[in-house]
This record gives C-alpha cells, structure tokens and sequence, in this order.
C-alpha cells in the first residue's frame, strides 16, 4: 500500500511550524504582557523543535525586508490567513536559515546538544561513549549536551549512573539547581518548580542557579533525598529499602508501603493517560501496602474496591474512587 497523506491531516512538524508562526505574529503585532510572556516560555521550553522552529521563523521576519507586505490586516476573522501568511513566512526563513547555517547557525545547533523524550508510561536508557547511563522515567524531557558530561532535565525524572571524571564533572541541570557528581548513582525528578535529588551512591553537590545564590550548596551523601525549590533546600536521610522502592519504576512497578491512596493514585497516574480520581477526602486518606506495575491504574482499583470495600465507578477516561454507599472509609 502506497504511503499517502491528505492535506487534511497535517504532520507533527506541519503543526509546530504553524504555531511557531502564530507566536511570531503576536509578537510583532499585538499587545505582549506577563500572561502571553507565560504562555510563550512554557510553549518553546517544551521541546527543541519548538526552539528550532520559532527561532528559524523570527529570524526570517527579522532578517527579510520583503516580508513587509505580509503583515495581517487589521481585526481580520479570515480562518485561512495564518496559514496562507505561515506558509509564505516558511518560505523566505528557509533562505535565512540555510544562510545562517553557513554563517556558525550549525555549530549553535549543535551546543544545543540532543533532546530526548519519553512518554507517559515511557522508559528510555541512554548509554554514553565514557560508560555512564541516564533511564529516563515517565513524561521527561531531557537535553544532553554535545560535551556528553551535562544535561538539563526539562521534565520529569531520570536515574543516573556516571563514571566519575574529576577532570569534567557530570552535571545535571533543572529549572533553578543543577547537581554536580562526585563519582556518582542519583535521580532527579524535576516537576512543578520542584527539584527533588536522591544520592544512591557516591557524593553530589546540589547548586543553586542564577538568583537561588544566596542558598549555600549541599553535598548530599548515600541516602540523602535533597527537595530543592526557589527559596530553600531540605535533605532528609531515607533506609536503602526506601532508595531502593523509589526506584522501582526502573524494573516496570511502583512499590507503596503505608502510602495514602492519594499519593499512590498521584503516582499511577504520571504514567497512566487513565486516570484515577479519588472523590472523597477521607478516601484520600486511606492507606495502602502494595506493588503495581506502572500501567497498573485498574489494578489498584480492583484493590480498593475488593479490598477496600470502595465503590469504582468509570467516566470517560477516569476512574473514580469513592465511598460505597454510606459506609465511612477508616483513615
């Protein structure tokens, strides 16, 4: 069969390209504030493509005084105009690119490092050329430097197990703290301006970044579980029983002792797009012992309702969990 594809179901890349030329658009001609400012760092911070593509397109604007006559006219409703101006924009910024390419736009590219994505339930191992090796968990985004000794966790979590090079320490870098190995096994989860550090083995610095520097840095030691935010940094020392628990979604399950069945539901679902919705605080509340695969949210429901005593009702792609009838869940 024949590979075919209508114009009617635009690619991956087709739909960057298009939202990137709406983000140039309200930057050139309509009015800019904090919100749009937001929305703008959350979109092009996602992924590099986005980056890639914004900054090939803004540059073309920038650079090509023919685009004048591009610019949109005044409270039009014309559906078909930000594709018509998105395309003519793509052509002109493919001559600026190839033009900036030869003039150093390929060694930039290239400092940028690689991007990698897994998705929700995903594991993904990177092995590096000096025998280090990154697992990236569920729903992370992670950017490695073309040096193979940095990388910047965009999102998510990732297990890292460096060979320590006291020459050129490995450092990982999130939104507002960067930790630097000291011959080191670690994860980072990095999530809701939130970065949480667990030193499994070995020795690691937890950094603060730009105007965080007023915080001191912390060596972290084994068993160690640093939870870094804007203003402060707290450490915590855990049994290698719980180290070993936090990271049992490198062997595909999630292992809960005396957790609340909101916390156990919050964690199913960073790797379920079926999600587990708990109705009742005092249901939140209740506790439980178990280990569930990572695509596990029916088996916990299973657990509540038959072991539990809950009622388990779905709704569209939620399942959700609540008191049966009157009877009152013990906390």
């Amino acid at each position: 069969m024949s590979d075919m594809r209508s114009e009617s179901s635009p690619t991956a890349t087709d739909v960057i390209e298009e939202v990137a030329a709406a983000w140039v658009r309200r930057r050139h001609f309509e009015l800019w504030g904090a919100r749009a400012q937001a929305e703008f760092d959350a979109w092009i911070n996602s992924s590099l493509a986005h980056e890639v593509a914004y900054l090939r397109l803004d540059a073309a604007w920038s650079r090509t005084e023919r685009l004048a006559a591009l610019r949109p006219p005044k409270k039009t409703a014309d559906d078909g105009f930000l594709i018509h101006w998105k395309t003519a924009l793509s052509a002109a910024a493919g001559i600026v690119f190839v033009a900036a390419l030869s003039a150093g736009g390929l060694s930039y590219m290239q400092a940028r490092g690689t991007l990698y994505t897994t998705p929700v339930g995903g594991h993904r191992t990177l092995l590096l050329s000096d025998g280090s090796r990154i697992e990236m968990n569920t729903n992370s985004v992670l950017r490695l430097e073309s040096s193979g000794r940095s990388a910047f966790l965009e999102r998510g979590e990732a297990y890292f197990d460096i060979k320590h090079d006291a020459a050129h320490p490995f450092t990982v870098r999130t939104d507002k703290h960067r930790v630097v190995d000291v011959g080191t096994i670690f994860t980072v989860r990095s999530d809701a301006g939130k970065t949480r550090v667990t030193l499994i083995e070995g020795e690691a610095r937890l950094e603060p970044i730009g105007s965080e520097q007023a915080q001191r840095p912390a060596l972290l030691t084994p068993g160690d579980v640093a939870i870094a935010t804007a203003d402060a940094v707290s450490i915590t020392r855990e049994p290698t029983k719980i180290l070993t628990k936090e990271v049992s979604w490198r062997r595909g399950v999630l292992v809960f002792e005396n957790a609340t069945l909101s916390d156990a539901a919050g964690e199913l679902n960073r790797y379920n797009t079926q999600k587990l919705v708990i109705a009742d605080a005092a249901v939140g509340r209740t506790r439980i012992d178990a280990s569930i695969p990572i695509n596990g949210v029916e088996v916990l429901a299973r657990i509540a309702r038959d072991a539990m005593g809950l009622r388990v009702t779905q709704r569209g792609n939620e399942i959700i969990l609540q008191e049966n009838g009157g009877r009152t869940v013990g906390n």
